[in-house]
């Protein structure tokens, strides 16, 4: 009885392995293209809002090839933490600006991969975020911002 629950457990994860298109860069990219405008341009206003946009980087990130896999997760989590900020709380807006700051690099070496290999060059599609450390907001207590240069 032990080994055909092992072996149909191994079918399992073999036809569970299947239906991952993970590291498939064709369709990632042709998922990009059919959703250029959606990701570099989203319109967040309601949590539903929010909710379709993650369901929309979650299903084009089943196919994300696996030299931007990691970057895809960090880009993708900061969109999920933000989607995690509660009205009005300040400790959770801090959690989603640092995360989407932590993601920067990631983000701009999946818009690298993207155009390299896709051929689409997503910063001509929406607007590009940029850290403009003179519009940040500031924390209590602490010493004000000075701008160097």
């Amino acid at each position: 009885m032990l080994p055909a629950l092992a072996s149909a457990l191994a079918l399992g994860v073999v036809l569970g392995a299947c239906n991952d298109d993970r590291g498939d860069s064709e369709a990632f990219c042709t998922d990009v293209q059919a959703n250029a405008e959606a990701m570099m341009n989203p319109q967040l206003a309601t949590q539903a809002d929010a909710d379709d946009y993650l369901a929309m980087l979650d299903e084009t990130g089943r196919r994300v090839p696996l030299a931007i896999e990691e970057d895809w997760d960090v880009y993708v989590g900061a969109y999920r933490t933000a989607g995690s900020v509660a009205p009005g709380d300040g400790a959770s807006a801090e959690r989603a600006r640092q995360a989407a700051f932590a993601a920067q690099e990631s983000a701009l070496a999946v818009l690298r991969w993207i155009s390299t290999n896709c051929g689409l060059d997503l910063a001509t599609v929406g607007p590009v975020v940029t850290y403009n450390p003179a519009a940040t907001t500031t924390v209590p207590g602490a010493p004000p911002a000075t701008a160097e240069g």
